[in-house]
């Protein structure tokens, strides 16, 4: 009872995350899993400012969903009239690199969606 009070306390996010480890017979299990997430964290990707971008590839479905709420990103800019011009312009430029990272992610990501399509097609009668 106590177990399922604390399970239903934690964030959902957590809760999915934990999910795909389990520890069977003294064994902890789905560790490549946890890996794959920590890989191909978008966020903490961009925030390496890495040249390449590493995307997850998994037939799990409950696996994908993590990995689809886990690998978005996002990214503002605070200005406030305290800030002298050079922080401006410092401000304004990172905002600007990472605007064009961010379309460069795009145009990766669409390159790299259009072989994974032609992948999963040839994959298909293997499955049917």
């Amino acid at each position: 009872m106590l177990k399922t009070k604390i399970k239903n306390f934690r964030d959902s996010s957590i809760n999915k995350t934990a999910s795909v480890s389990k520890i069977w017979k003294g064994i902890l299990k789905g560790l490549a899993d946890i890996e794959m997430i920590q890989y191909c964290n978008i966020s903490s990707q961009f925030a390496a400012r890495r040249n390449y971008t590493l995307y997850s590839l998994t037939f799990d479905k409950k696996l994908a969903h993590l990995l689809q709420e886990r690998t978005s990103i996002s990214f503002s800019i605070q200005i406030s009239r305290e800030d002298s011009p050079e922080k401006f312009e410092e401000k304004k430029t990172n905002f600007t690199e990472n605007c064009n990272k961010m379309e460069l992610i795009e145009q990766n990501r669409k390159k790299i969606f259009g072989k994974l399509s032609c992948f999963y097609e040839d994959l298909t009668p293997f499955f049917s």
